[in-house]
């Protein structure tokens, strides 16, 4: 009973969101001076006229008379330009801030996906977040969720023997630098493509779960309006759509009310275990966008690894749980931890040697044998 009590125990963390290591991004948006020359009336409080009362008397005798008509129509035209540019901040300001979800930070720099979609970097460092997000797959998977896969990620699986020679049913790919989502699905989903994936242009591929799927048909909403979708065994669901809107399909009441009150940036289910009574113990973490962690029922050394971790340690920006105790956690100083499969490990320490860096594992929810694997390009 206390090994039940204690693994059934909520665990909560608070790290740090400091990331160094991302250089520092130029938008395309206007600059201030651009906005405010477009105004009539400056919106920033410009300096007080230093003009004496008889320089103004001069300056008012010196300019030219005008009729009442030409006087209003020439205000009109002023008025009509004021009028359009107010349209176009109000627009920028919709686009920027009103159509984000509504638990989204300003501008955080170590969220890769939110800089390429929302942050318009330039060209130069749009090449640099999708590289040190991660350019290249190397998974396993059934045939045709491999081949779906790829096409989905638009480029063709390399030879196996280019890189993995021992493997030869693993694909190492390159040049996808699209995808700002990417999640394995249990199999009783779809037999035939087992993935959900979500692309800087907001399109959406692959299956949903069932229950999510006829819950999105009763509200009229297809699934490209999903925007982020992490499962779990046992049908349990949580996602994100593009309008802000979270929903999430968990029967253990403590991950409600973490969801609910929390600005979430990523969430992984583990295994459930059965106990007497028709009861059963859940597994689940949340990553918050403002450093904290809760979770419950992980593997041991995970829990040990987040509970001894100290509060100005980097927080976590990615995570993994597979079957069997298996997880993969990347912290947003670059450094890893994980408990991976023989054959998910020696592929992680290929791709090291080869000068890569693994950005992220994602598990397969029931099958240890089937996992991708994002990284850098290898040298």
């Amino acid at each position: 009973r206390n090994h039940i009590r204690q693994a059934n125990k909520m665990h909560k963390c608070q790290f740090s969101m400091n990331y160094p290591a991302l250089p520092k991004v130029a938008t395309s948006k206007r600059s201030q001076l651009q906005q405010q020359q477009r105004h009539r009336v400056p919106l920033v409080a410009s300096n007080k006229s230093t003009l004496t009362l008889q320089d103004q008397i001069f300056l008012l005798q010196s300019h030219n008379v005008r009729d009442e008509h030409t006087s209003v129509r020439a205000e009109t035209e002023r008025l009509d330009a004021e009028i359009q540019a107010l349209e176009e901040d109000r627009m920028e300001l919709e686009h920027d801030y009103l159509r984000l979800p509504s638990d989204q930070s300003d501008a955080p720099l170590w969220d890769f996906d939110y800089m390429l979609q929302h942050q318009k970097p330039s060209l130069e460092n749009v090449e640099e977040l999708q590289r040190l997000r991660g350019r290249c797959w190397t998974l396993q998977l059934q045939m045709k969720s491999r081949d779906a896969l790829c096409r989905n990620l638009g480029s063709a699986p390399s030879s196996p023997s280019k890189h993995t020679n021992k493997y030869k049913s693993r694909t190492t790919m390159t040049a996808a630098t699209h995808v700002s989502h990417l999640s394995l699905l249990p199999n009783n989903i779809s037999p035939s493509a087992s993935f959900f994936m979500h692309t800087d242009s907001s399109e959406s591929h692959g299956h949903v779960p069932p229950r999510l799927l006829a819950r999105m048909k009763k509200q009229a909403l297809q699934p490209n309006m999903l925007q982020y979708l992490a499962t779990g065994p046992n049908g349990s669901y949580y996602c994100s759509f593009t309008s802000g809107h979270v929903w999430w399909g968990m029967a253990d009441p403590d991950f409600a009310v973490i969801v609910k009150e929390w600005p979430v940036h990523r969430v992984a289910f583990g295994e459930a275990k059965k106990l007497p009574k028709q009861k059963r113990l859940y597994s689940w973490v949340v990553v918050g966008r403002d450093g904290r962690v809760a979770f419950k029922n992980l593997p041991l050394r995970l829990t040990n690894l987040l509970s001894s971790r100290l509060a100005d340690e980097s927080a976590p920006a990615e995570i993994s749980l597979g079957p069997e105790g298996t997880y993969f956690i990347r912290f947003l100083n670059g450094t890893i931890d994980y408990c991976l499969p023989a054959h998910v490990t020696e592929v992680c320490n290929f791709i090291e040697k080869r000068g890569g860096k693994i950005c992220n594992v994602m598990l397969h929810p029931q099958l240890s044998k089937e996992f991708i694997v994002r990284h850098t390009e290898l040298k």
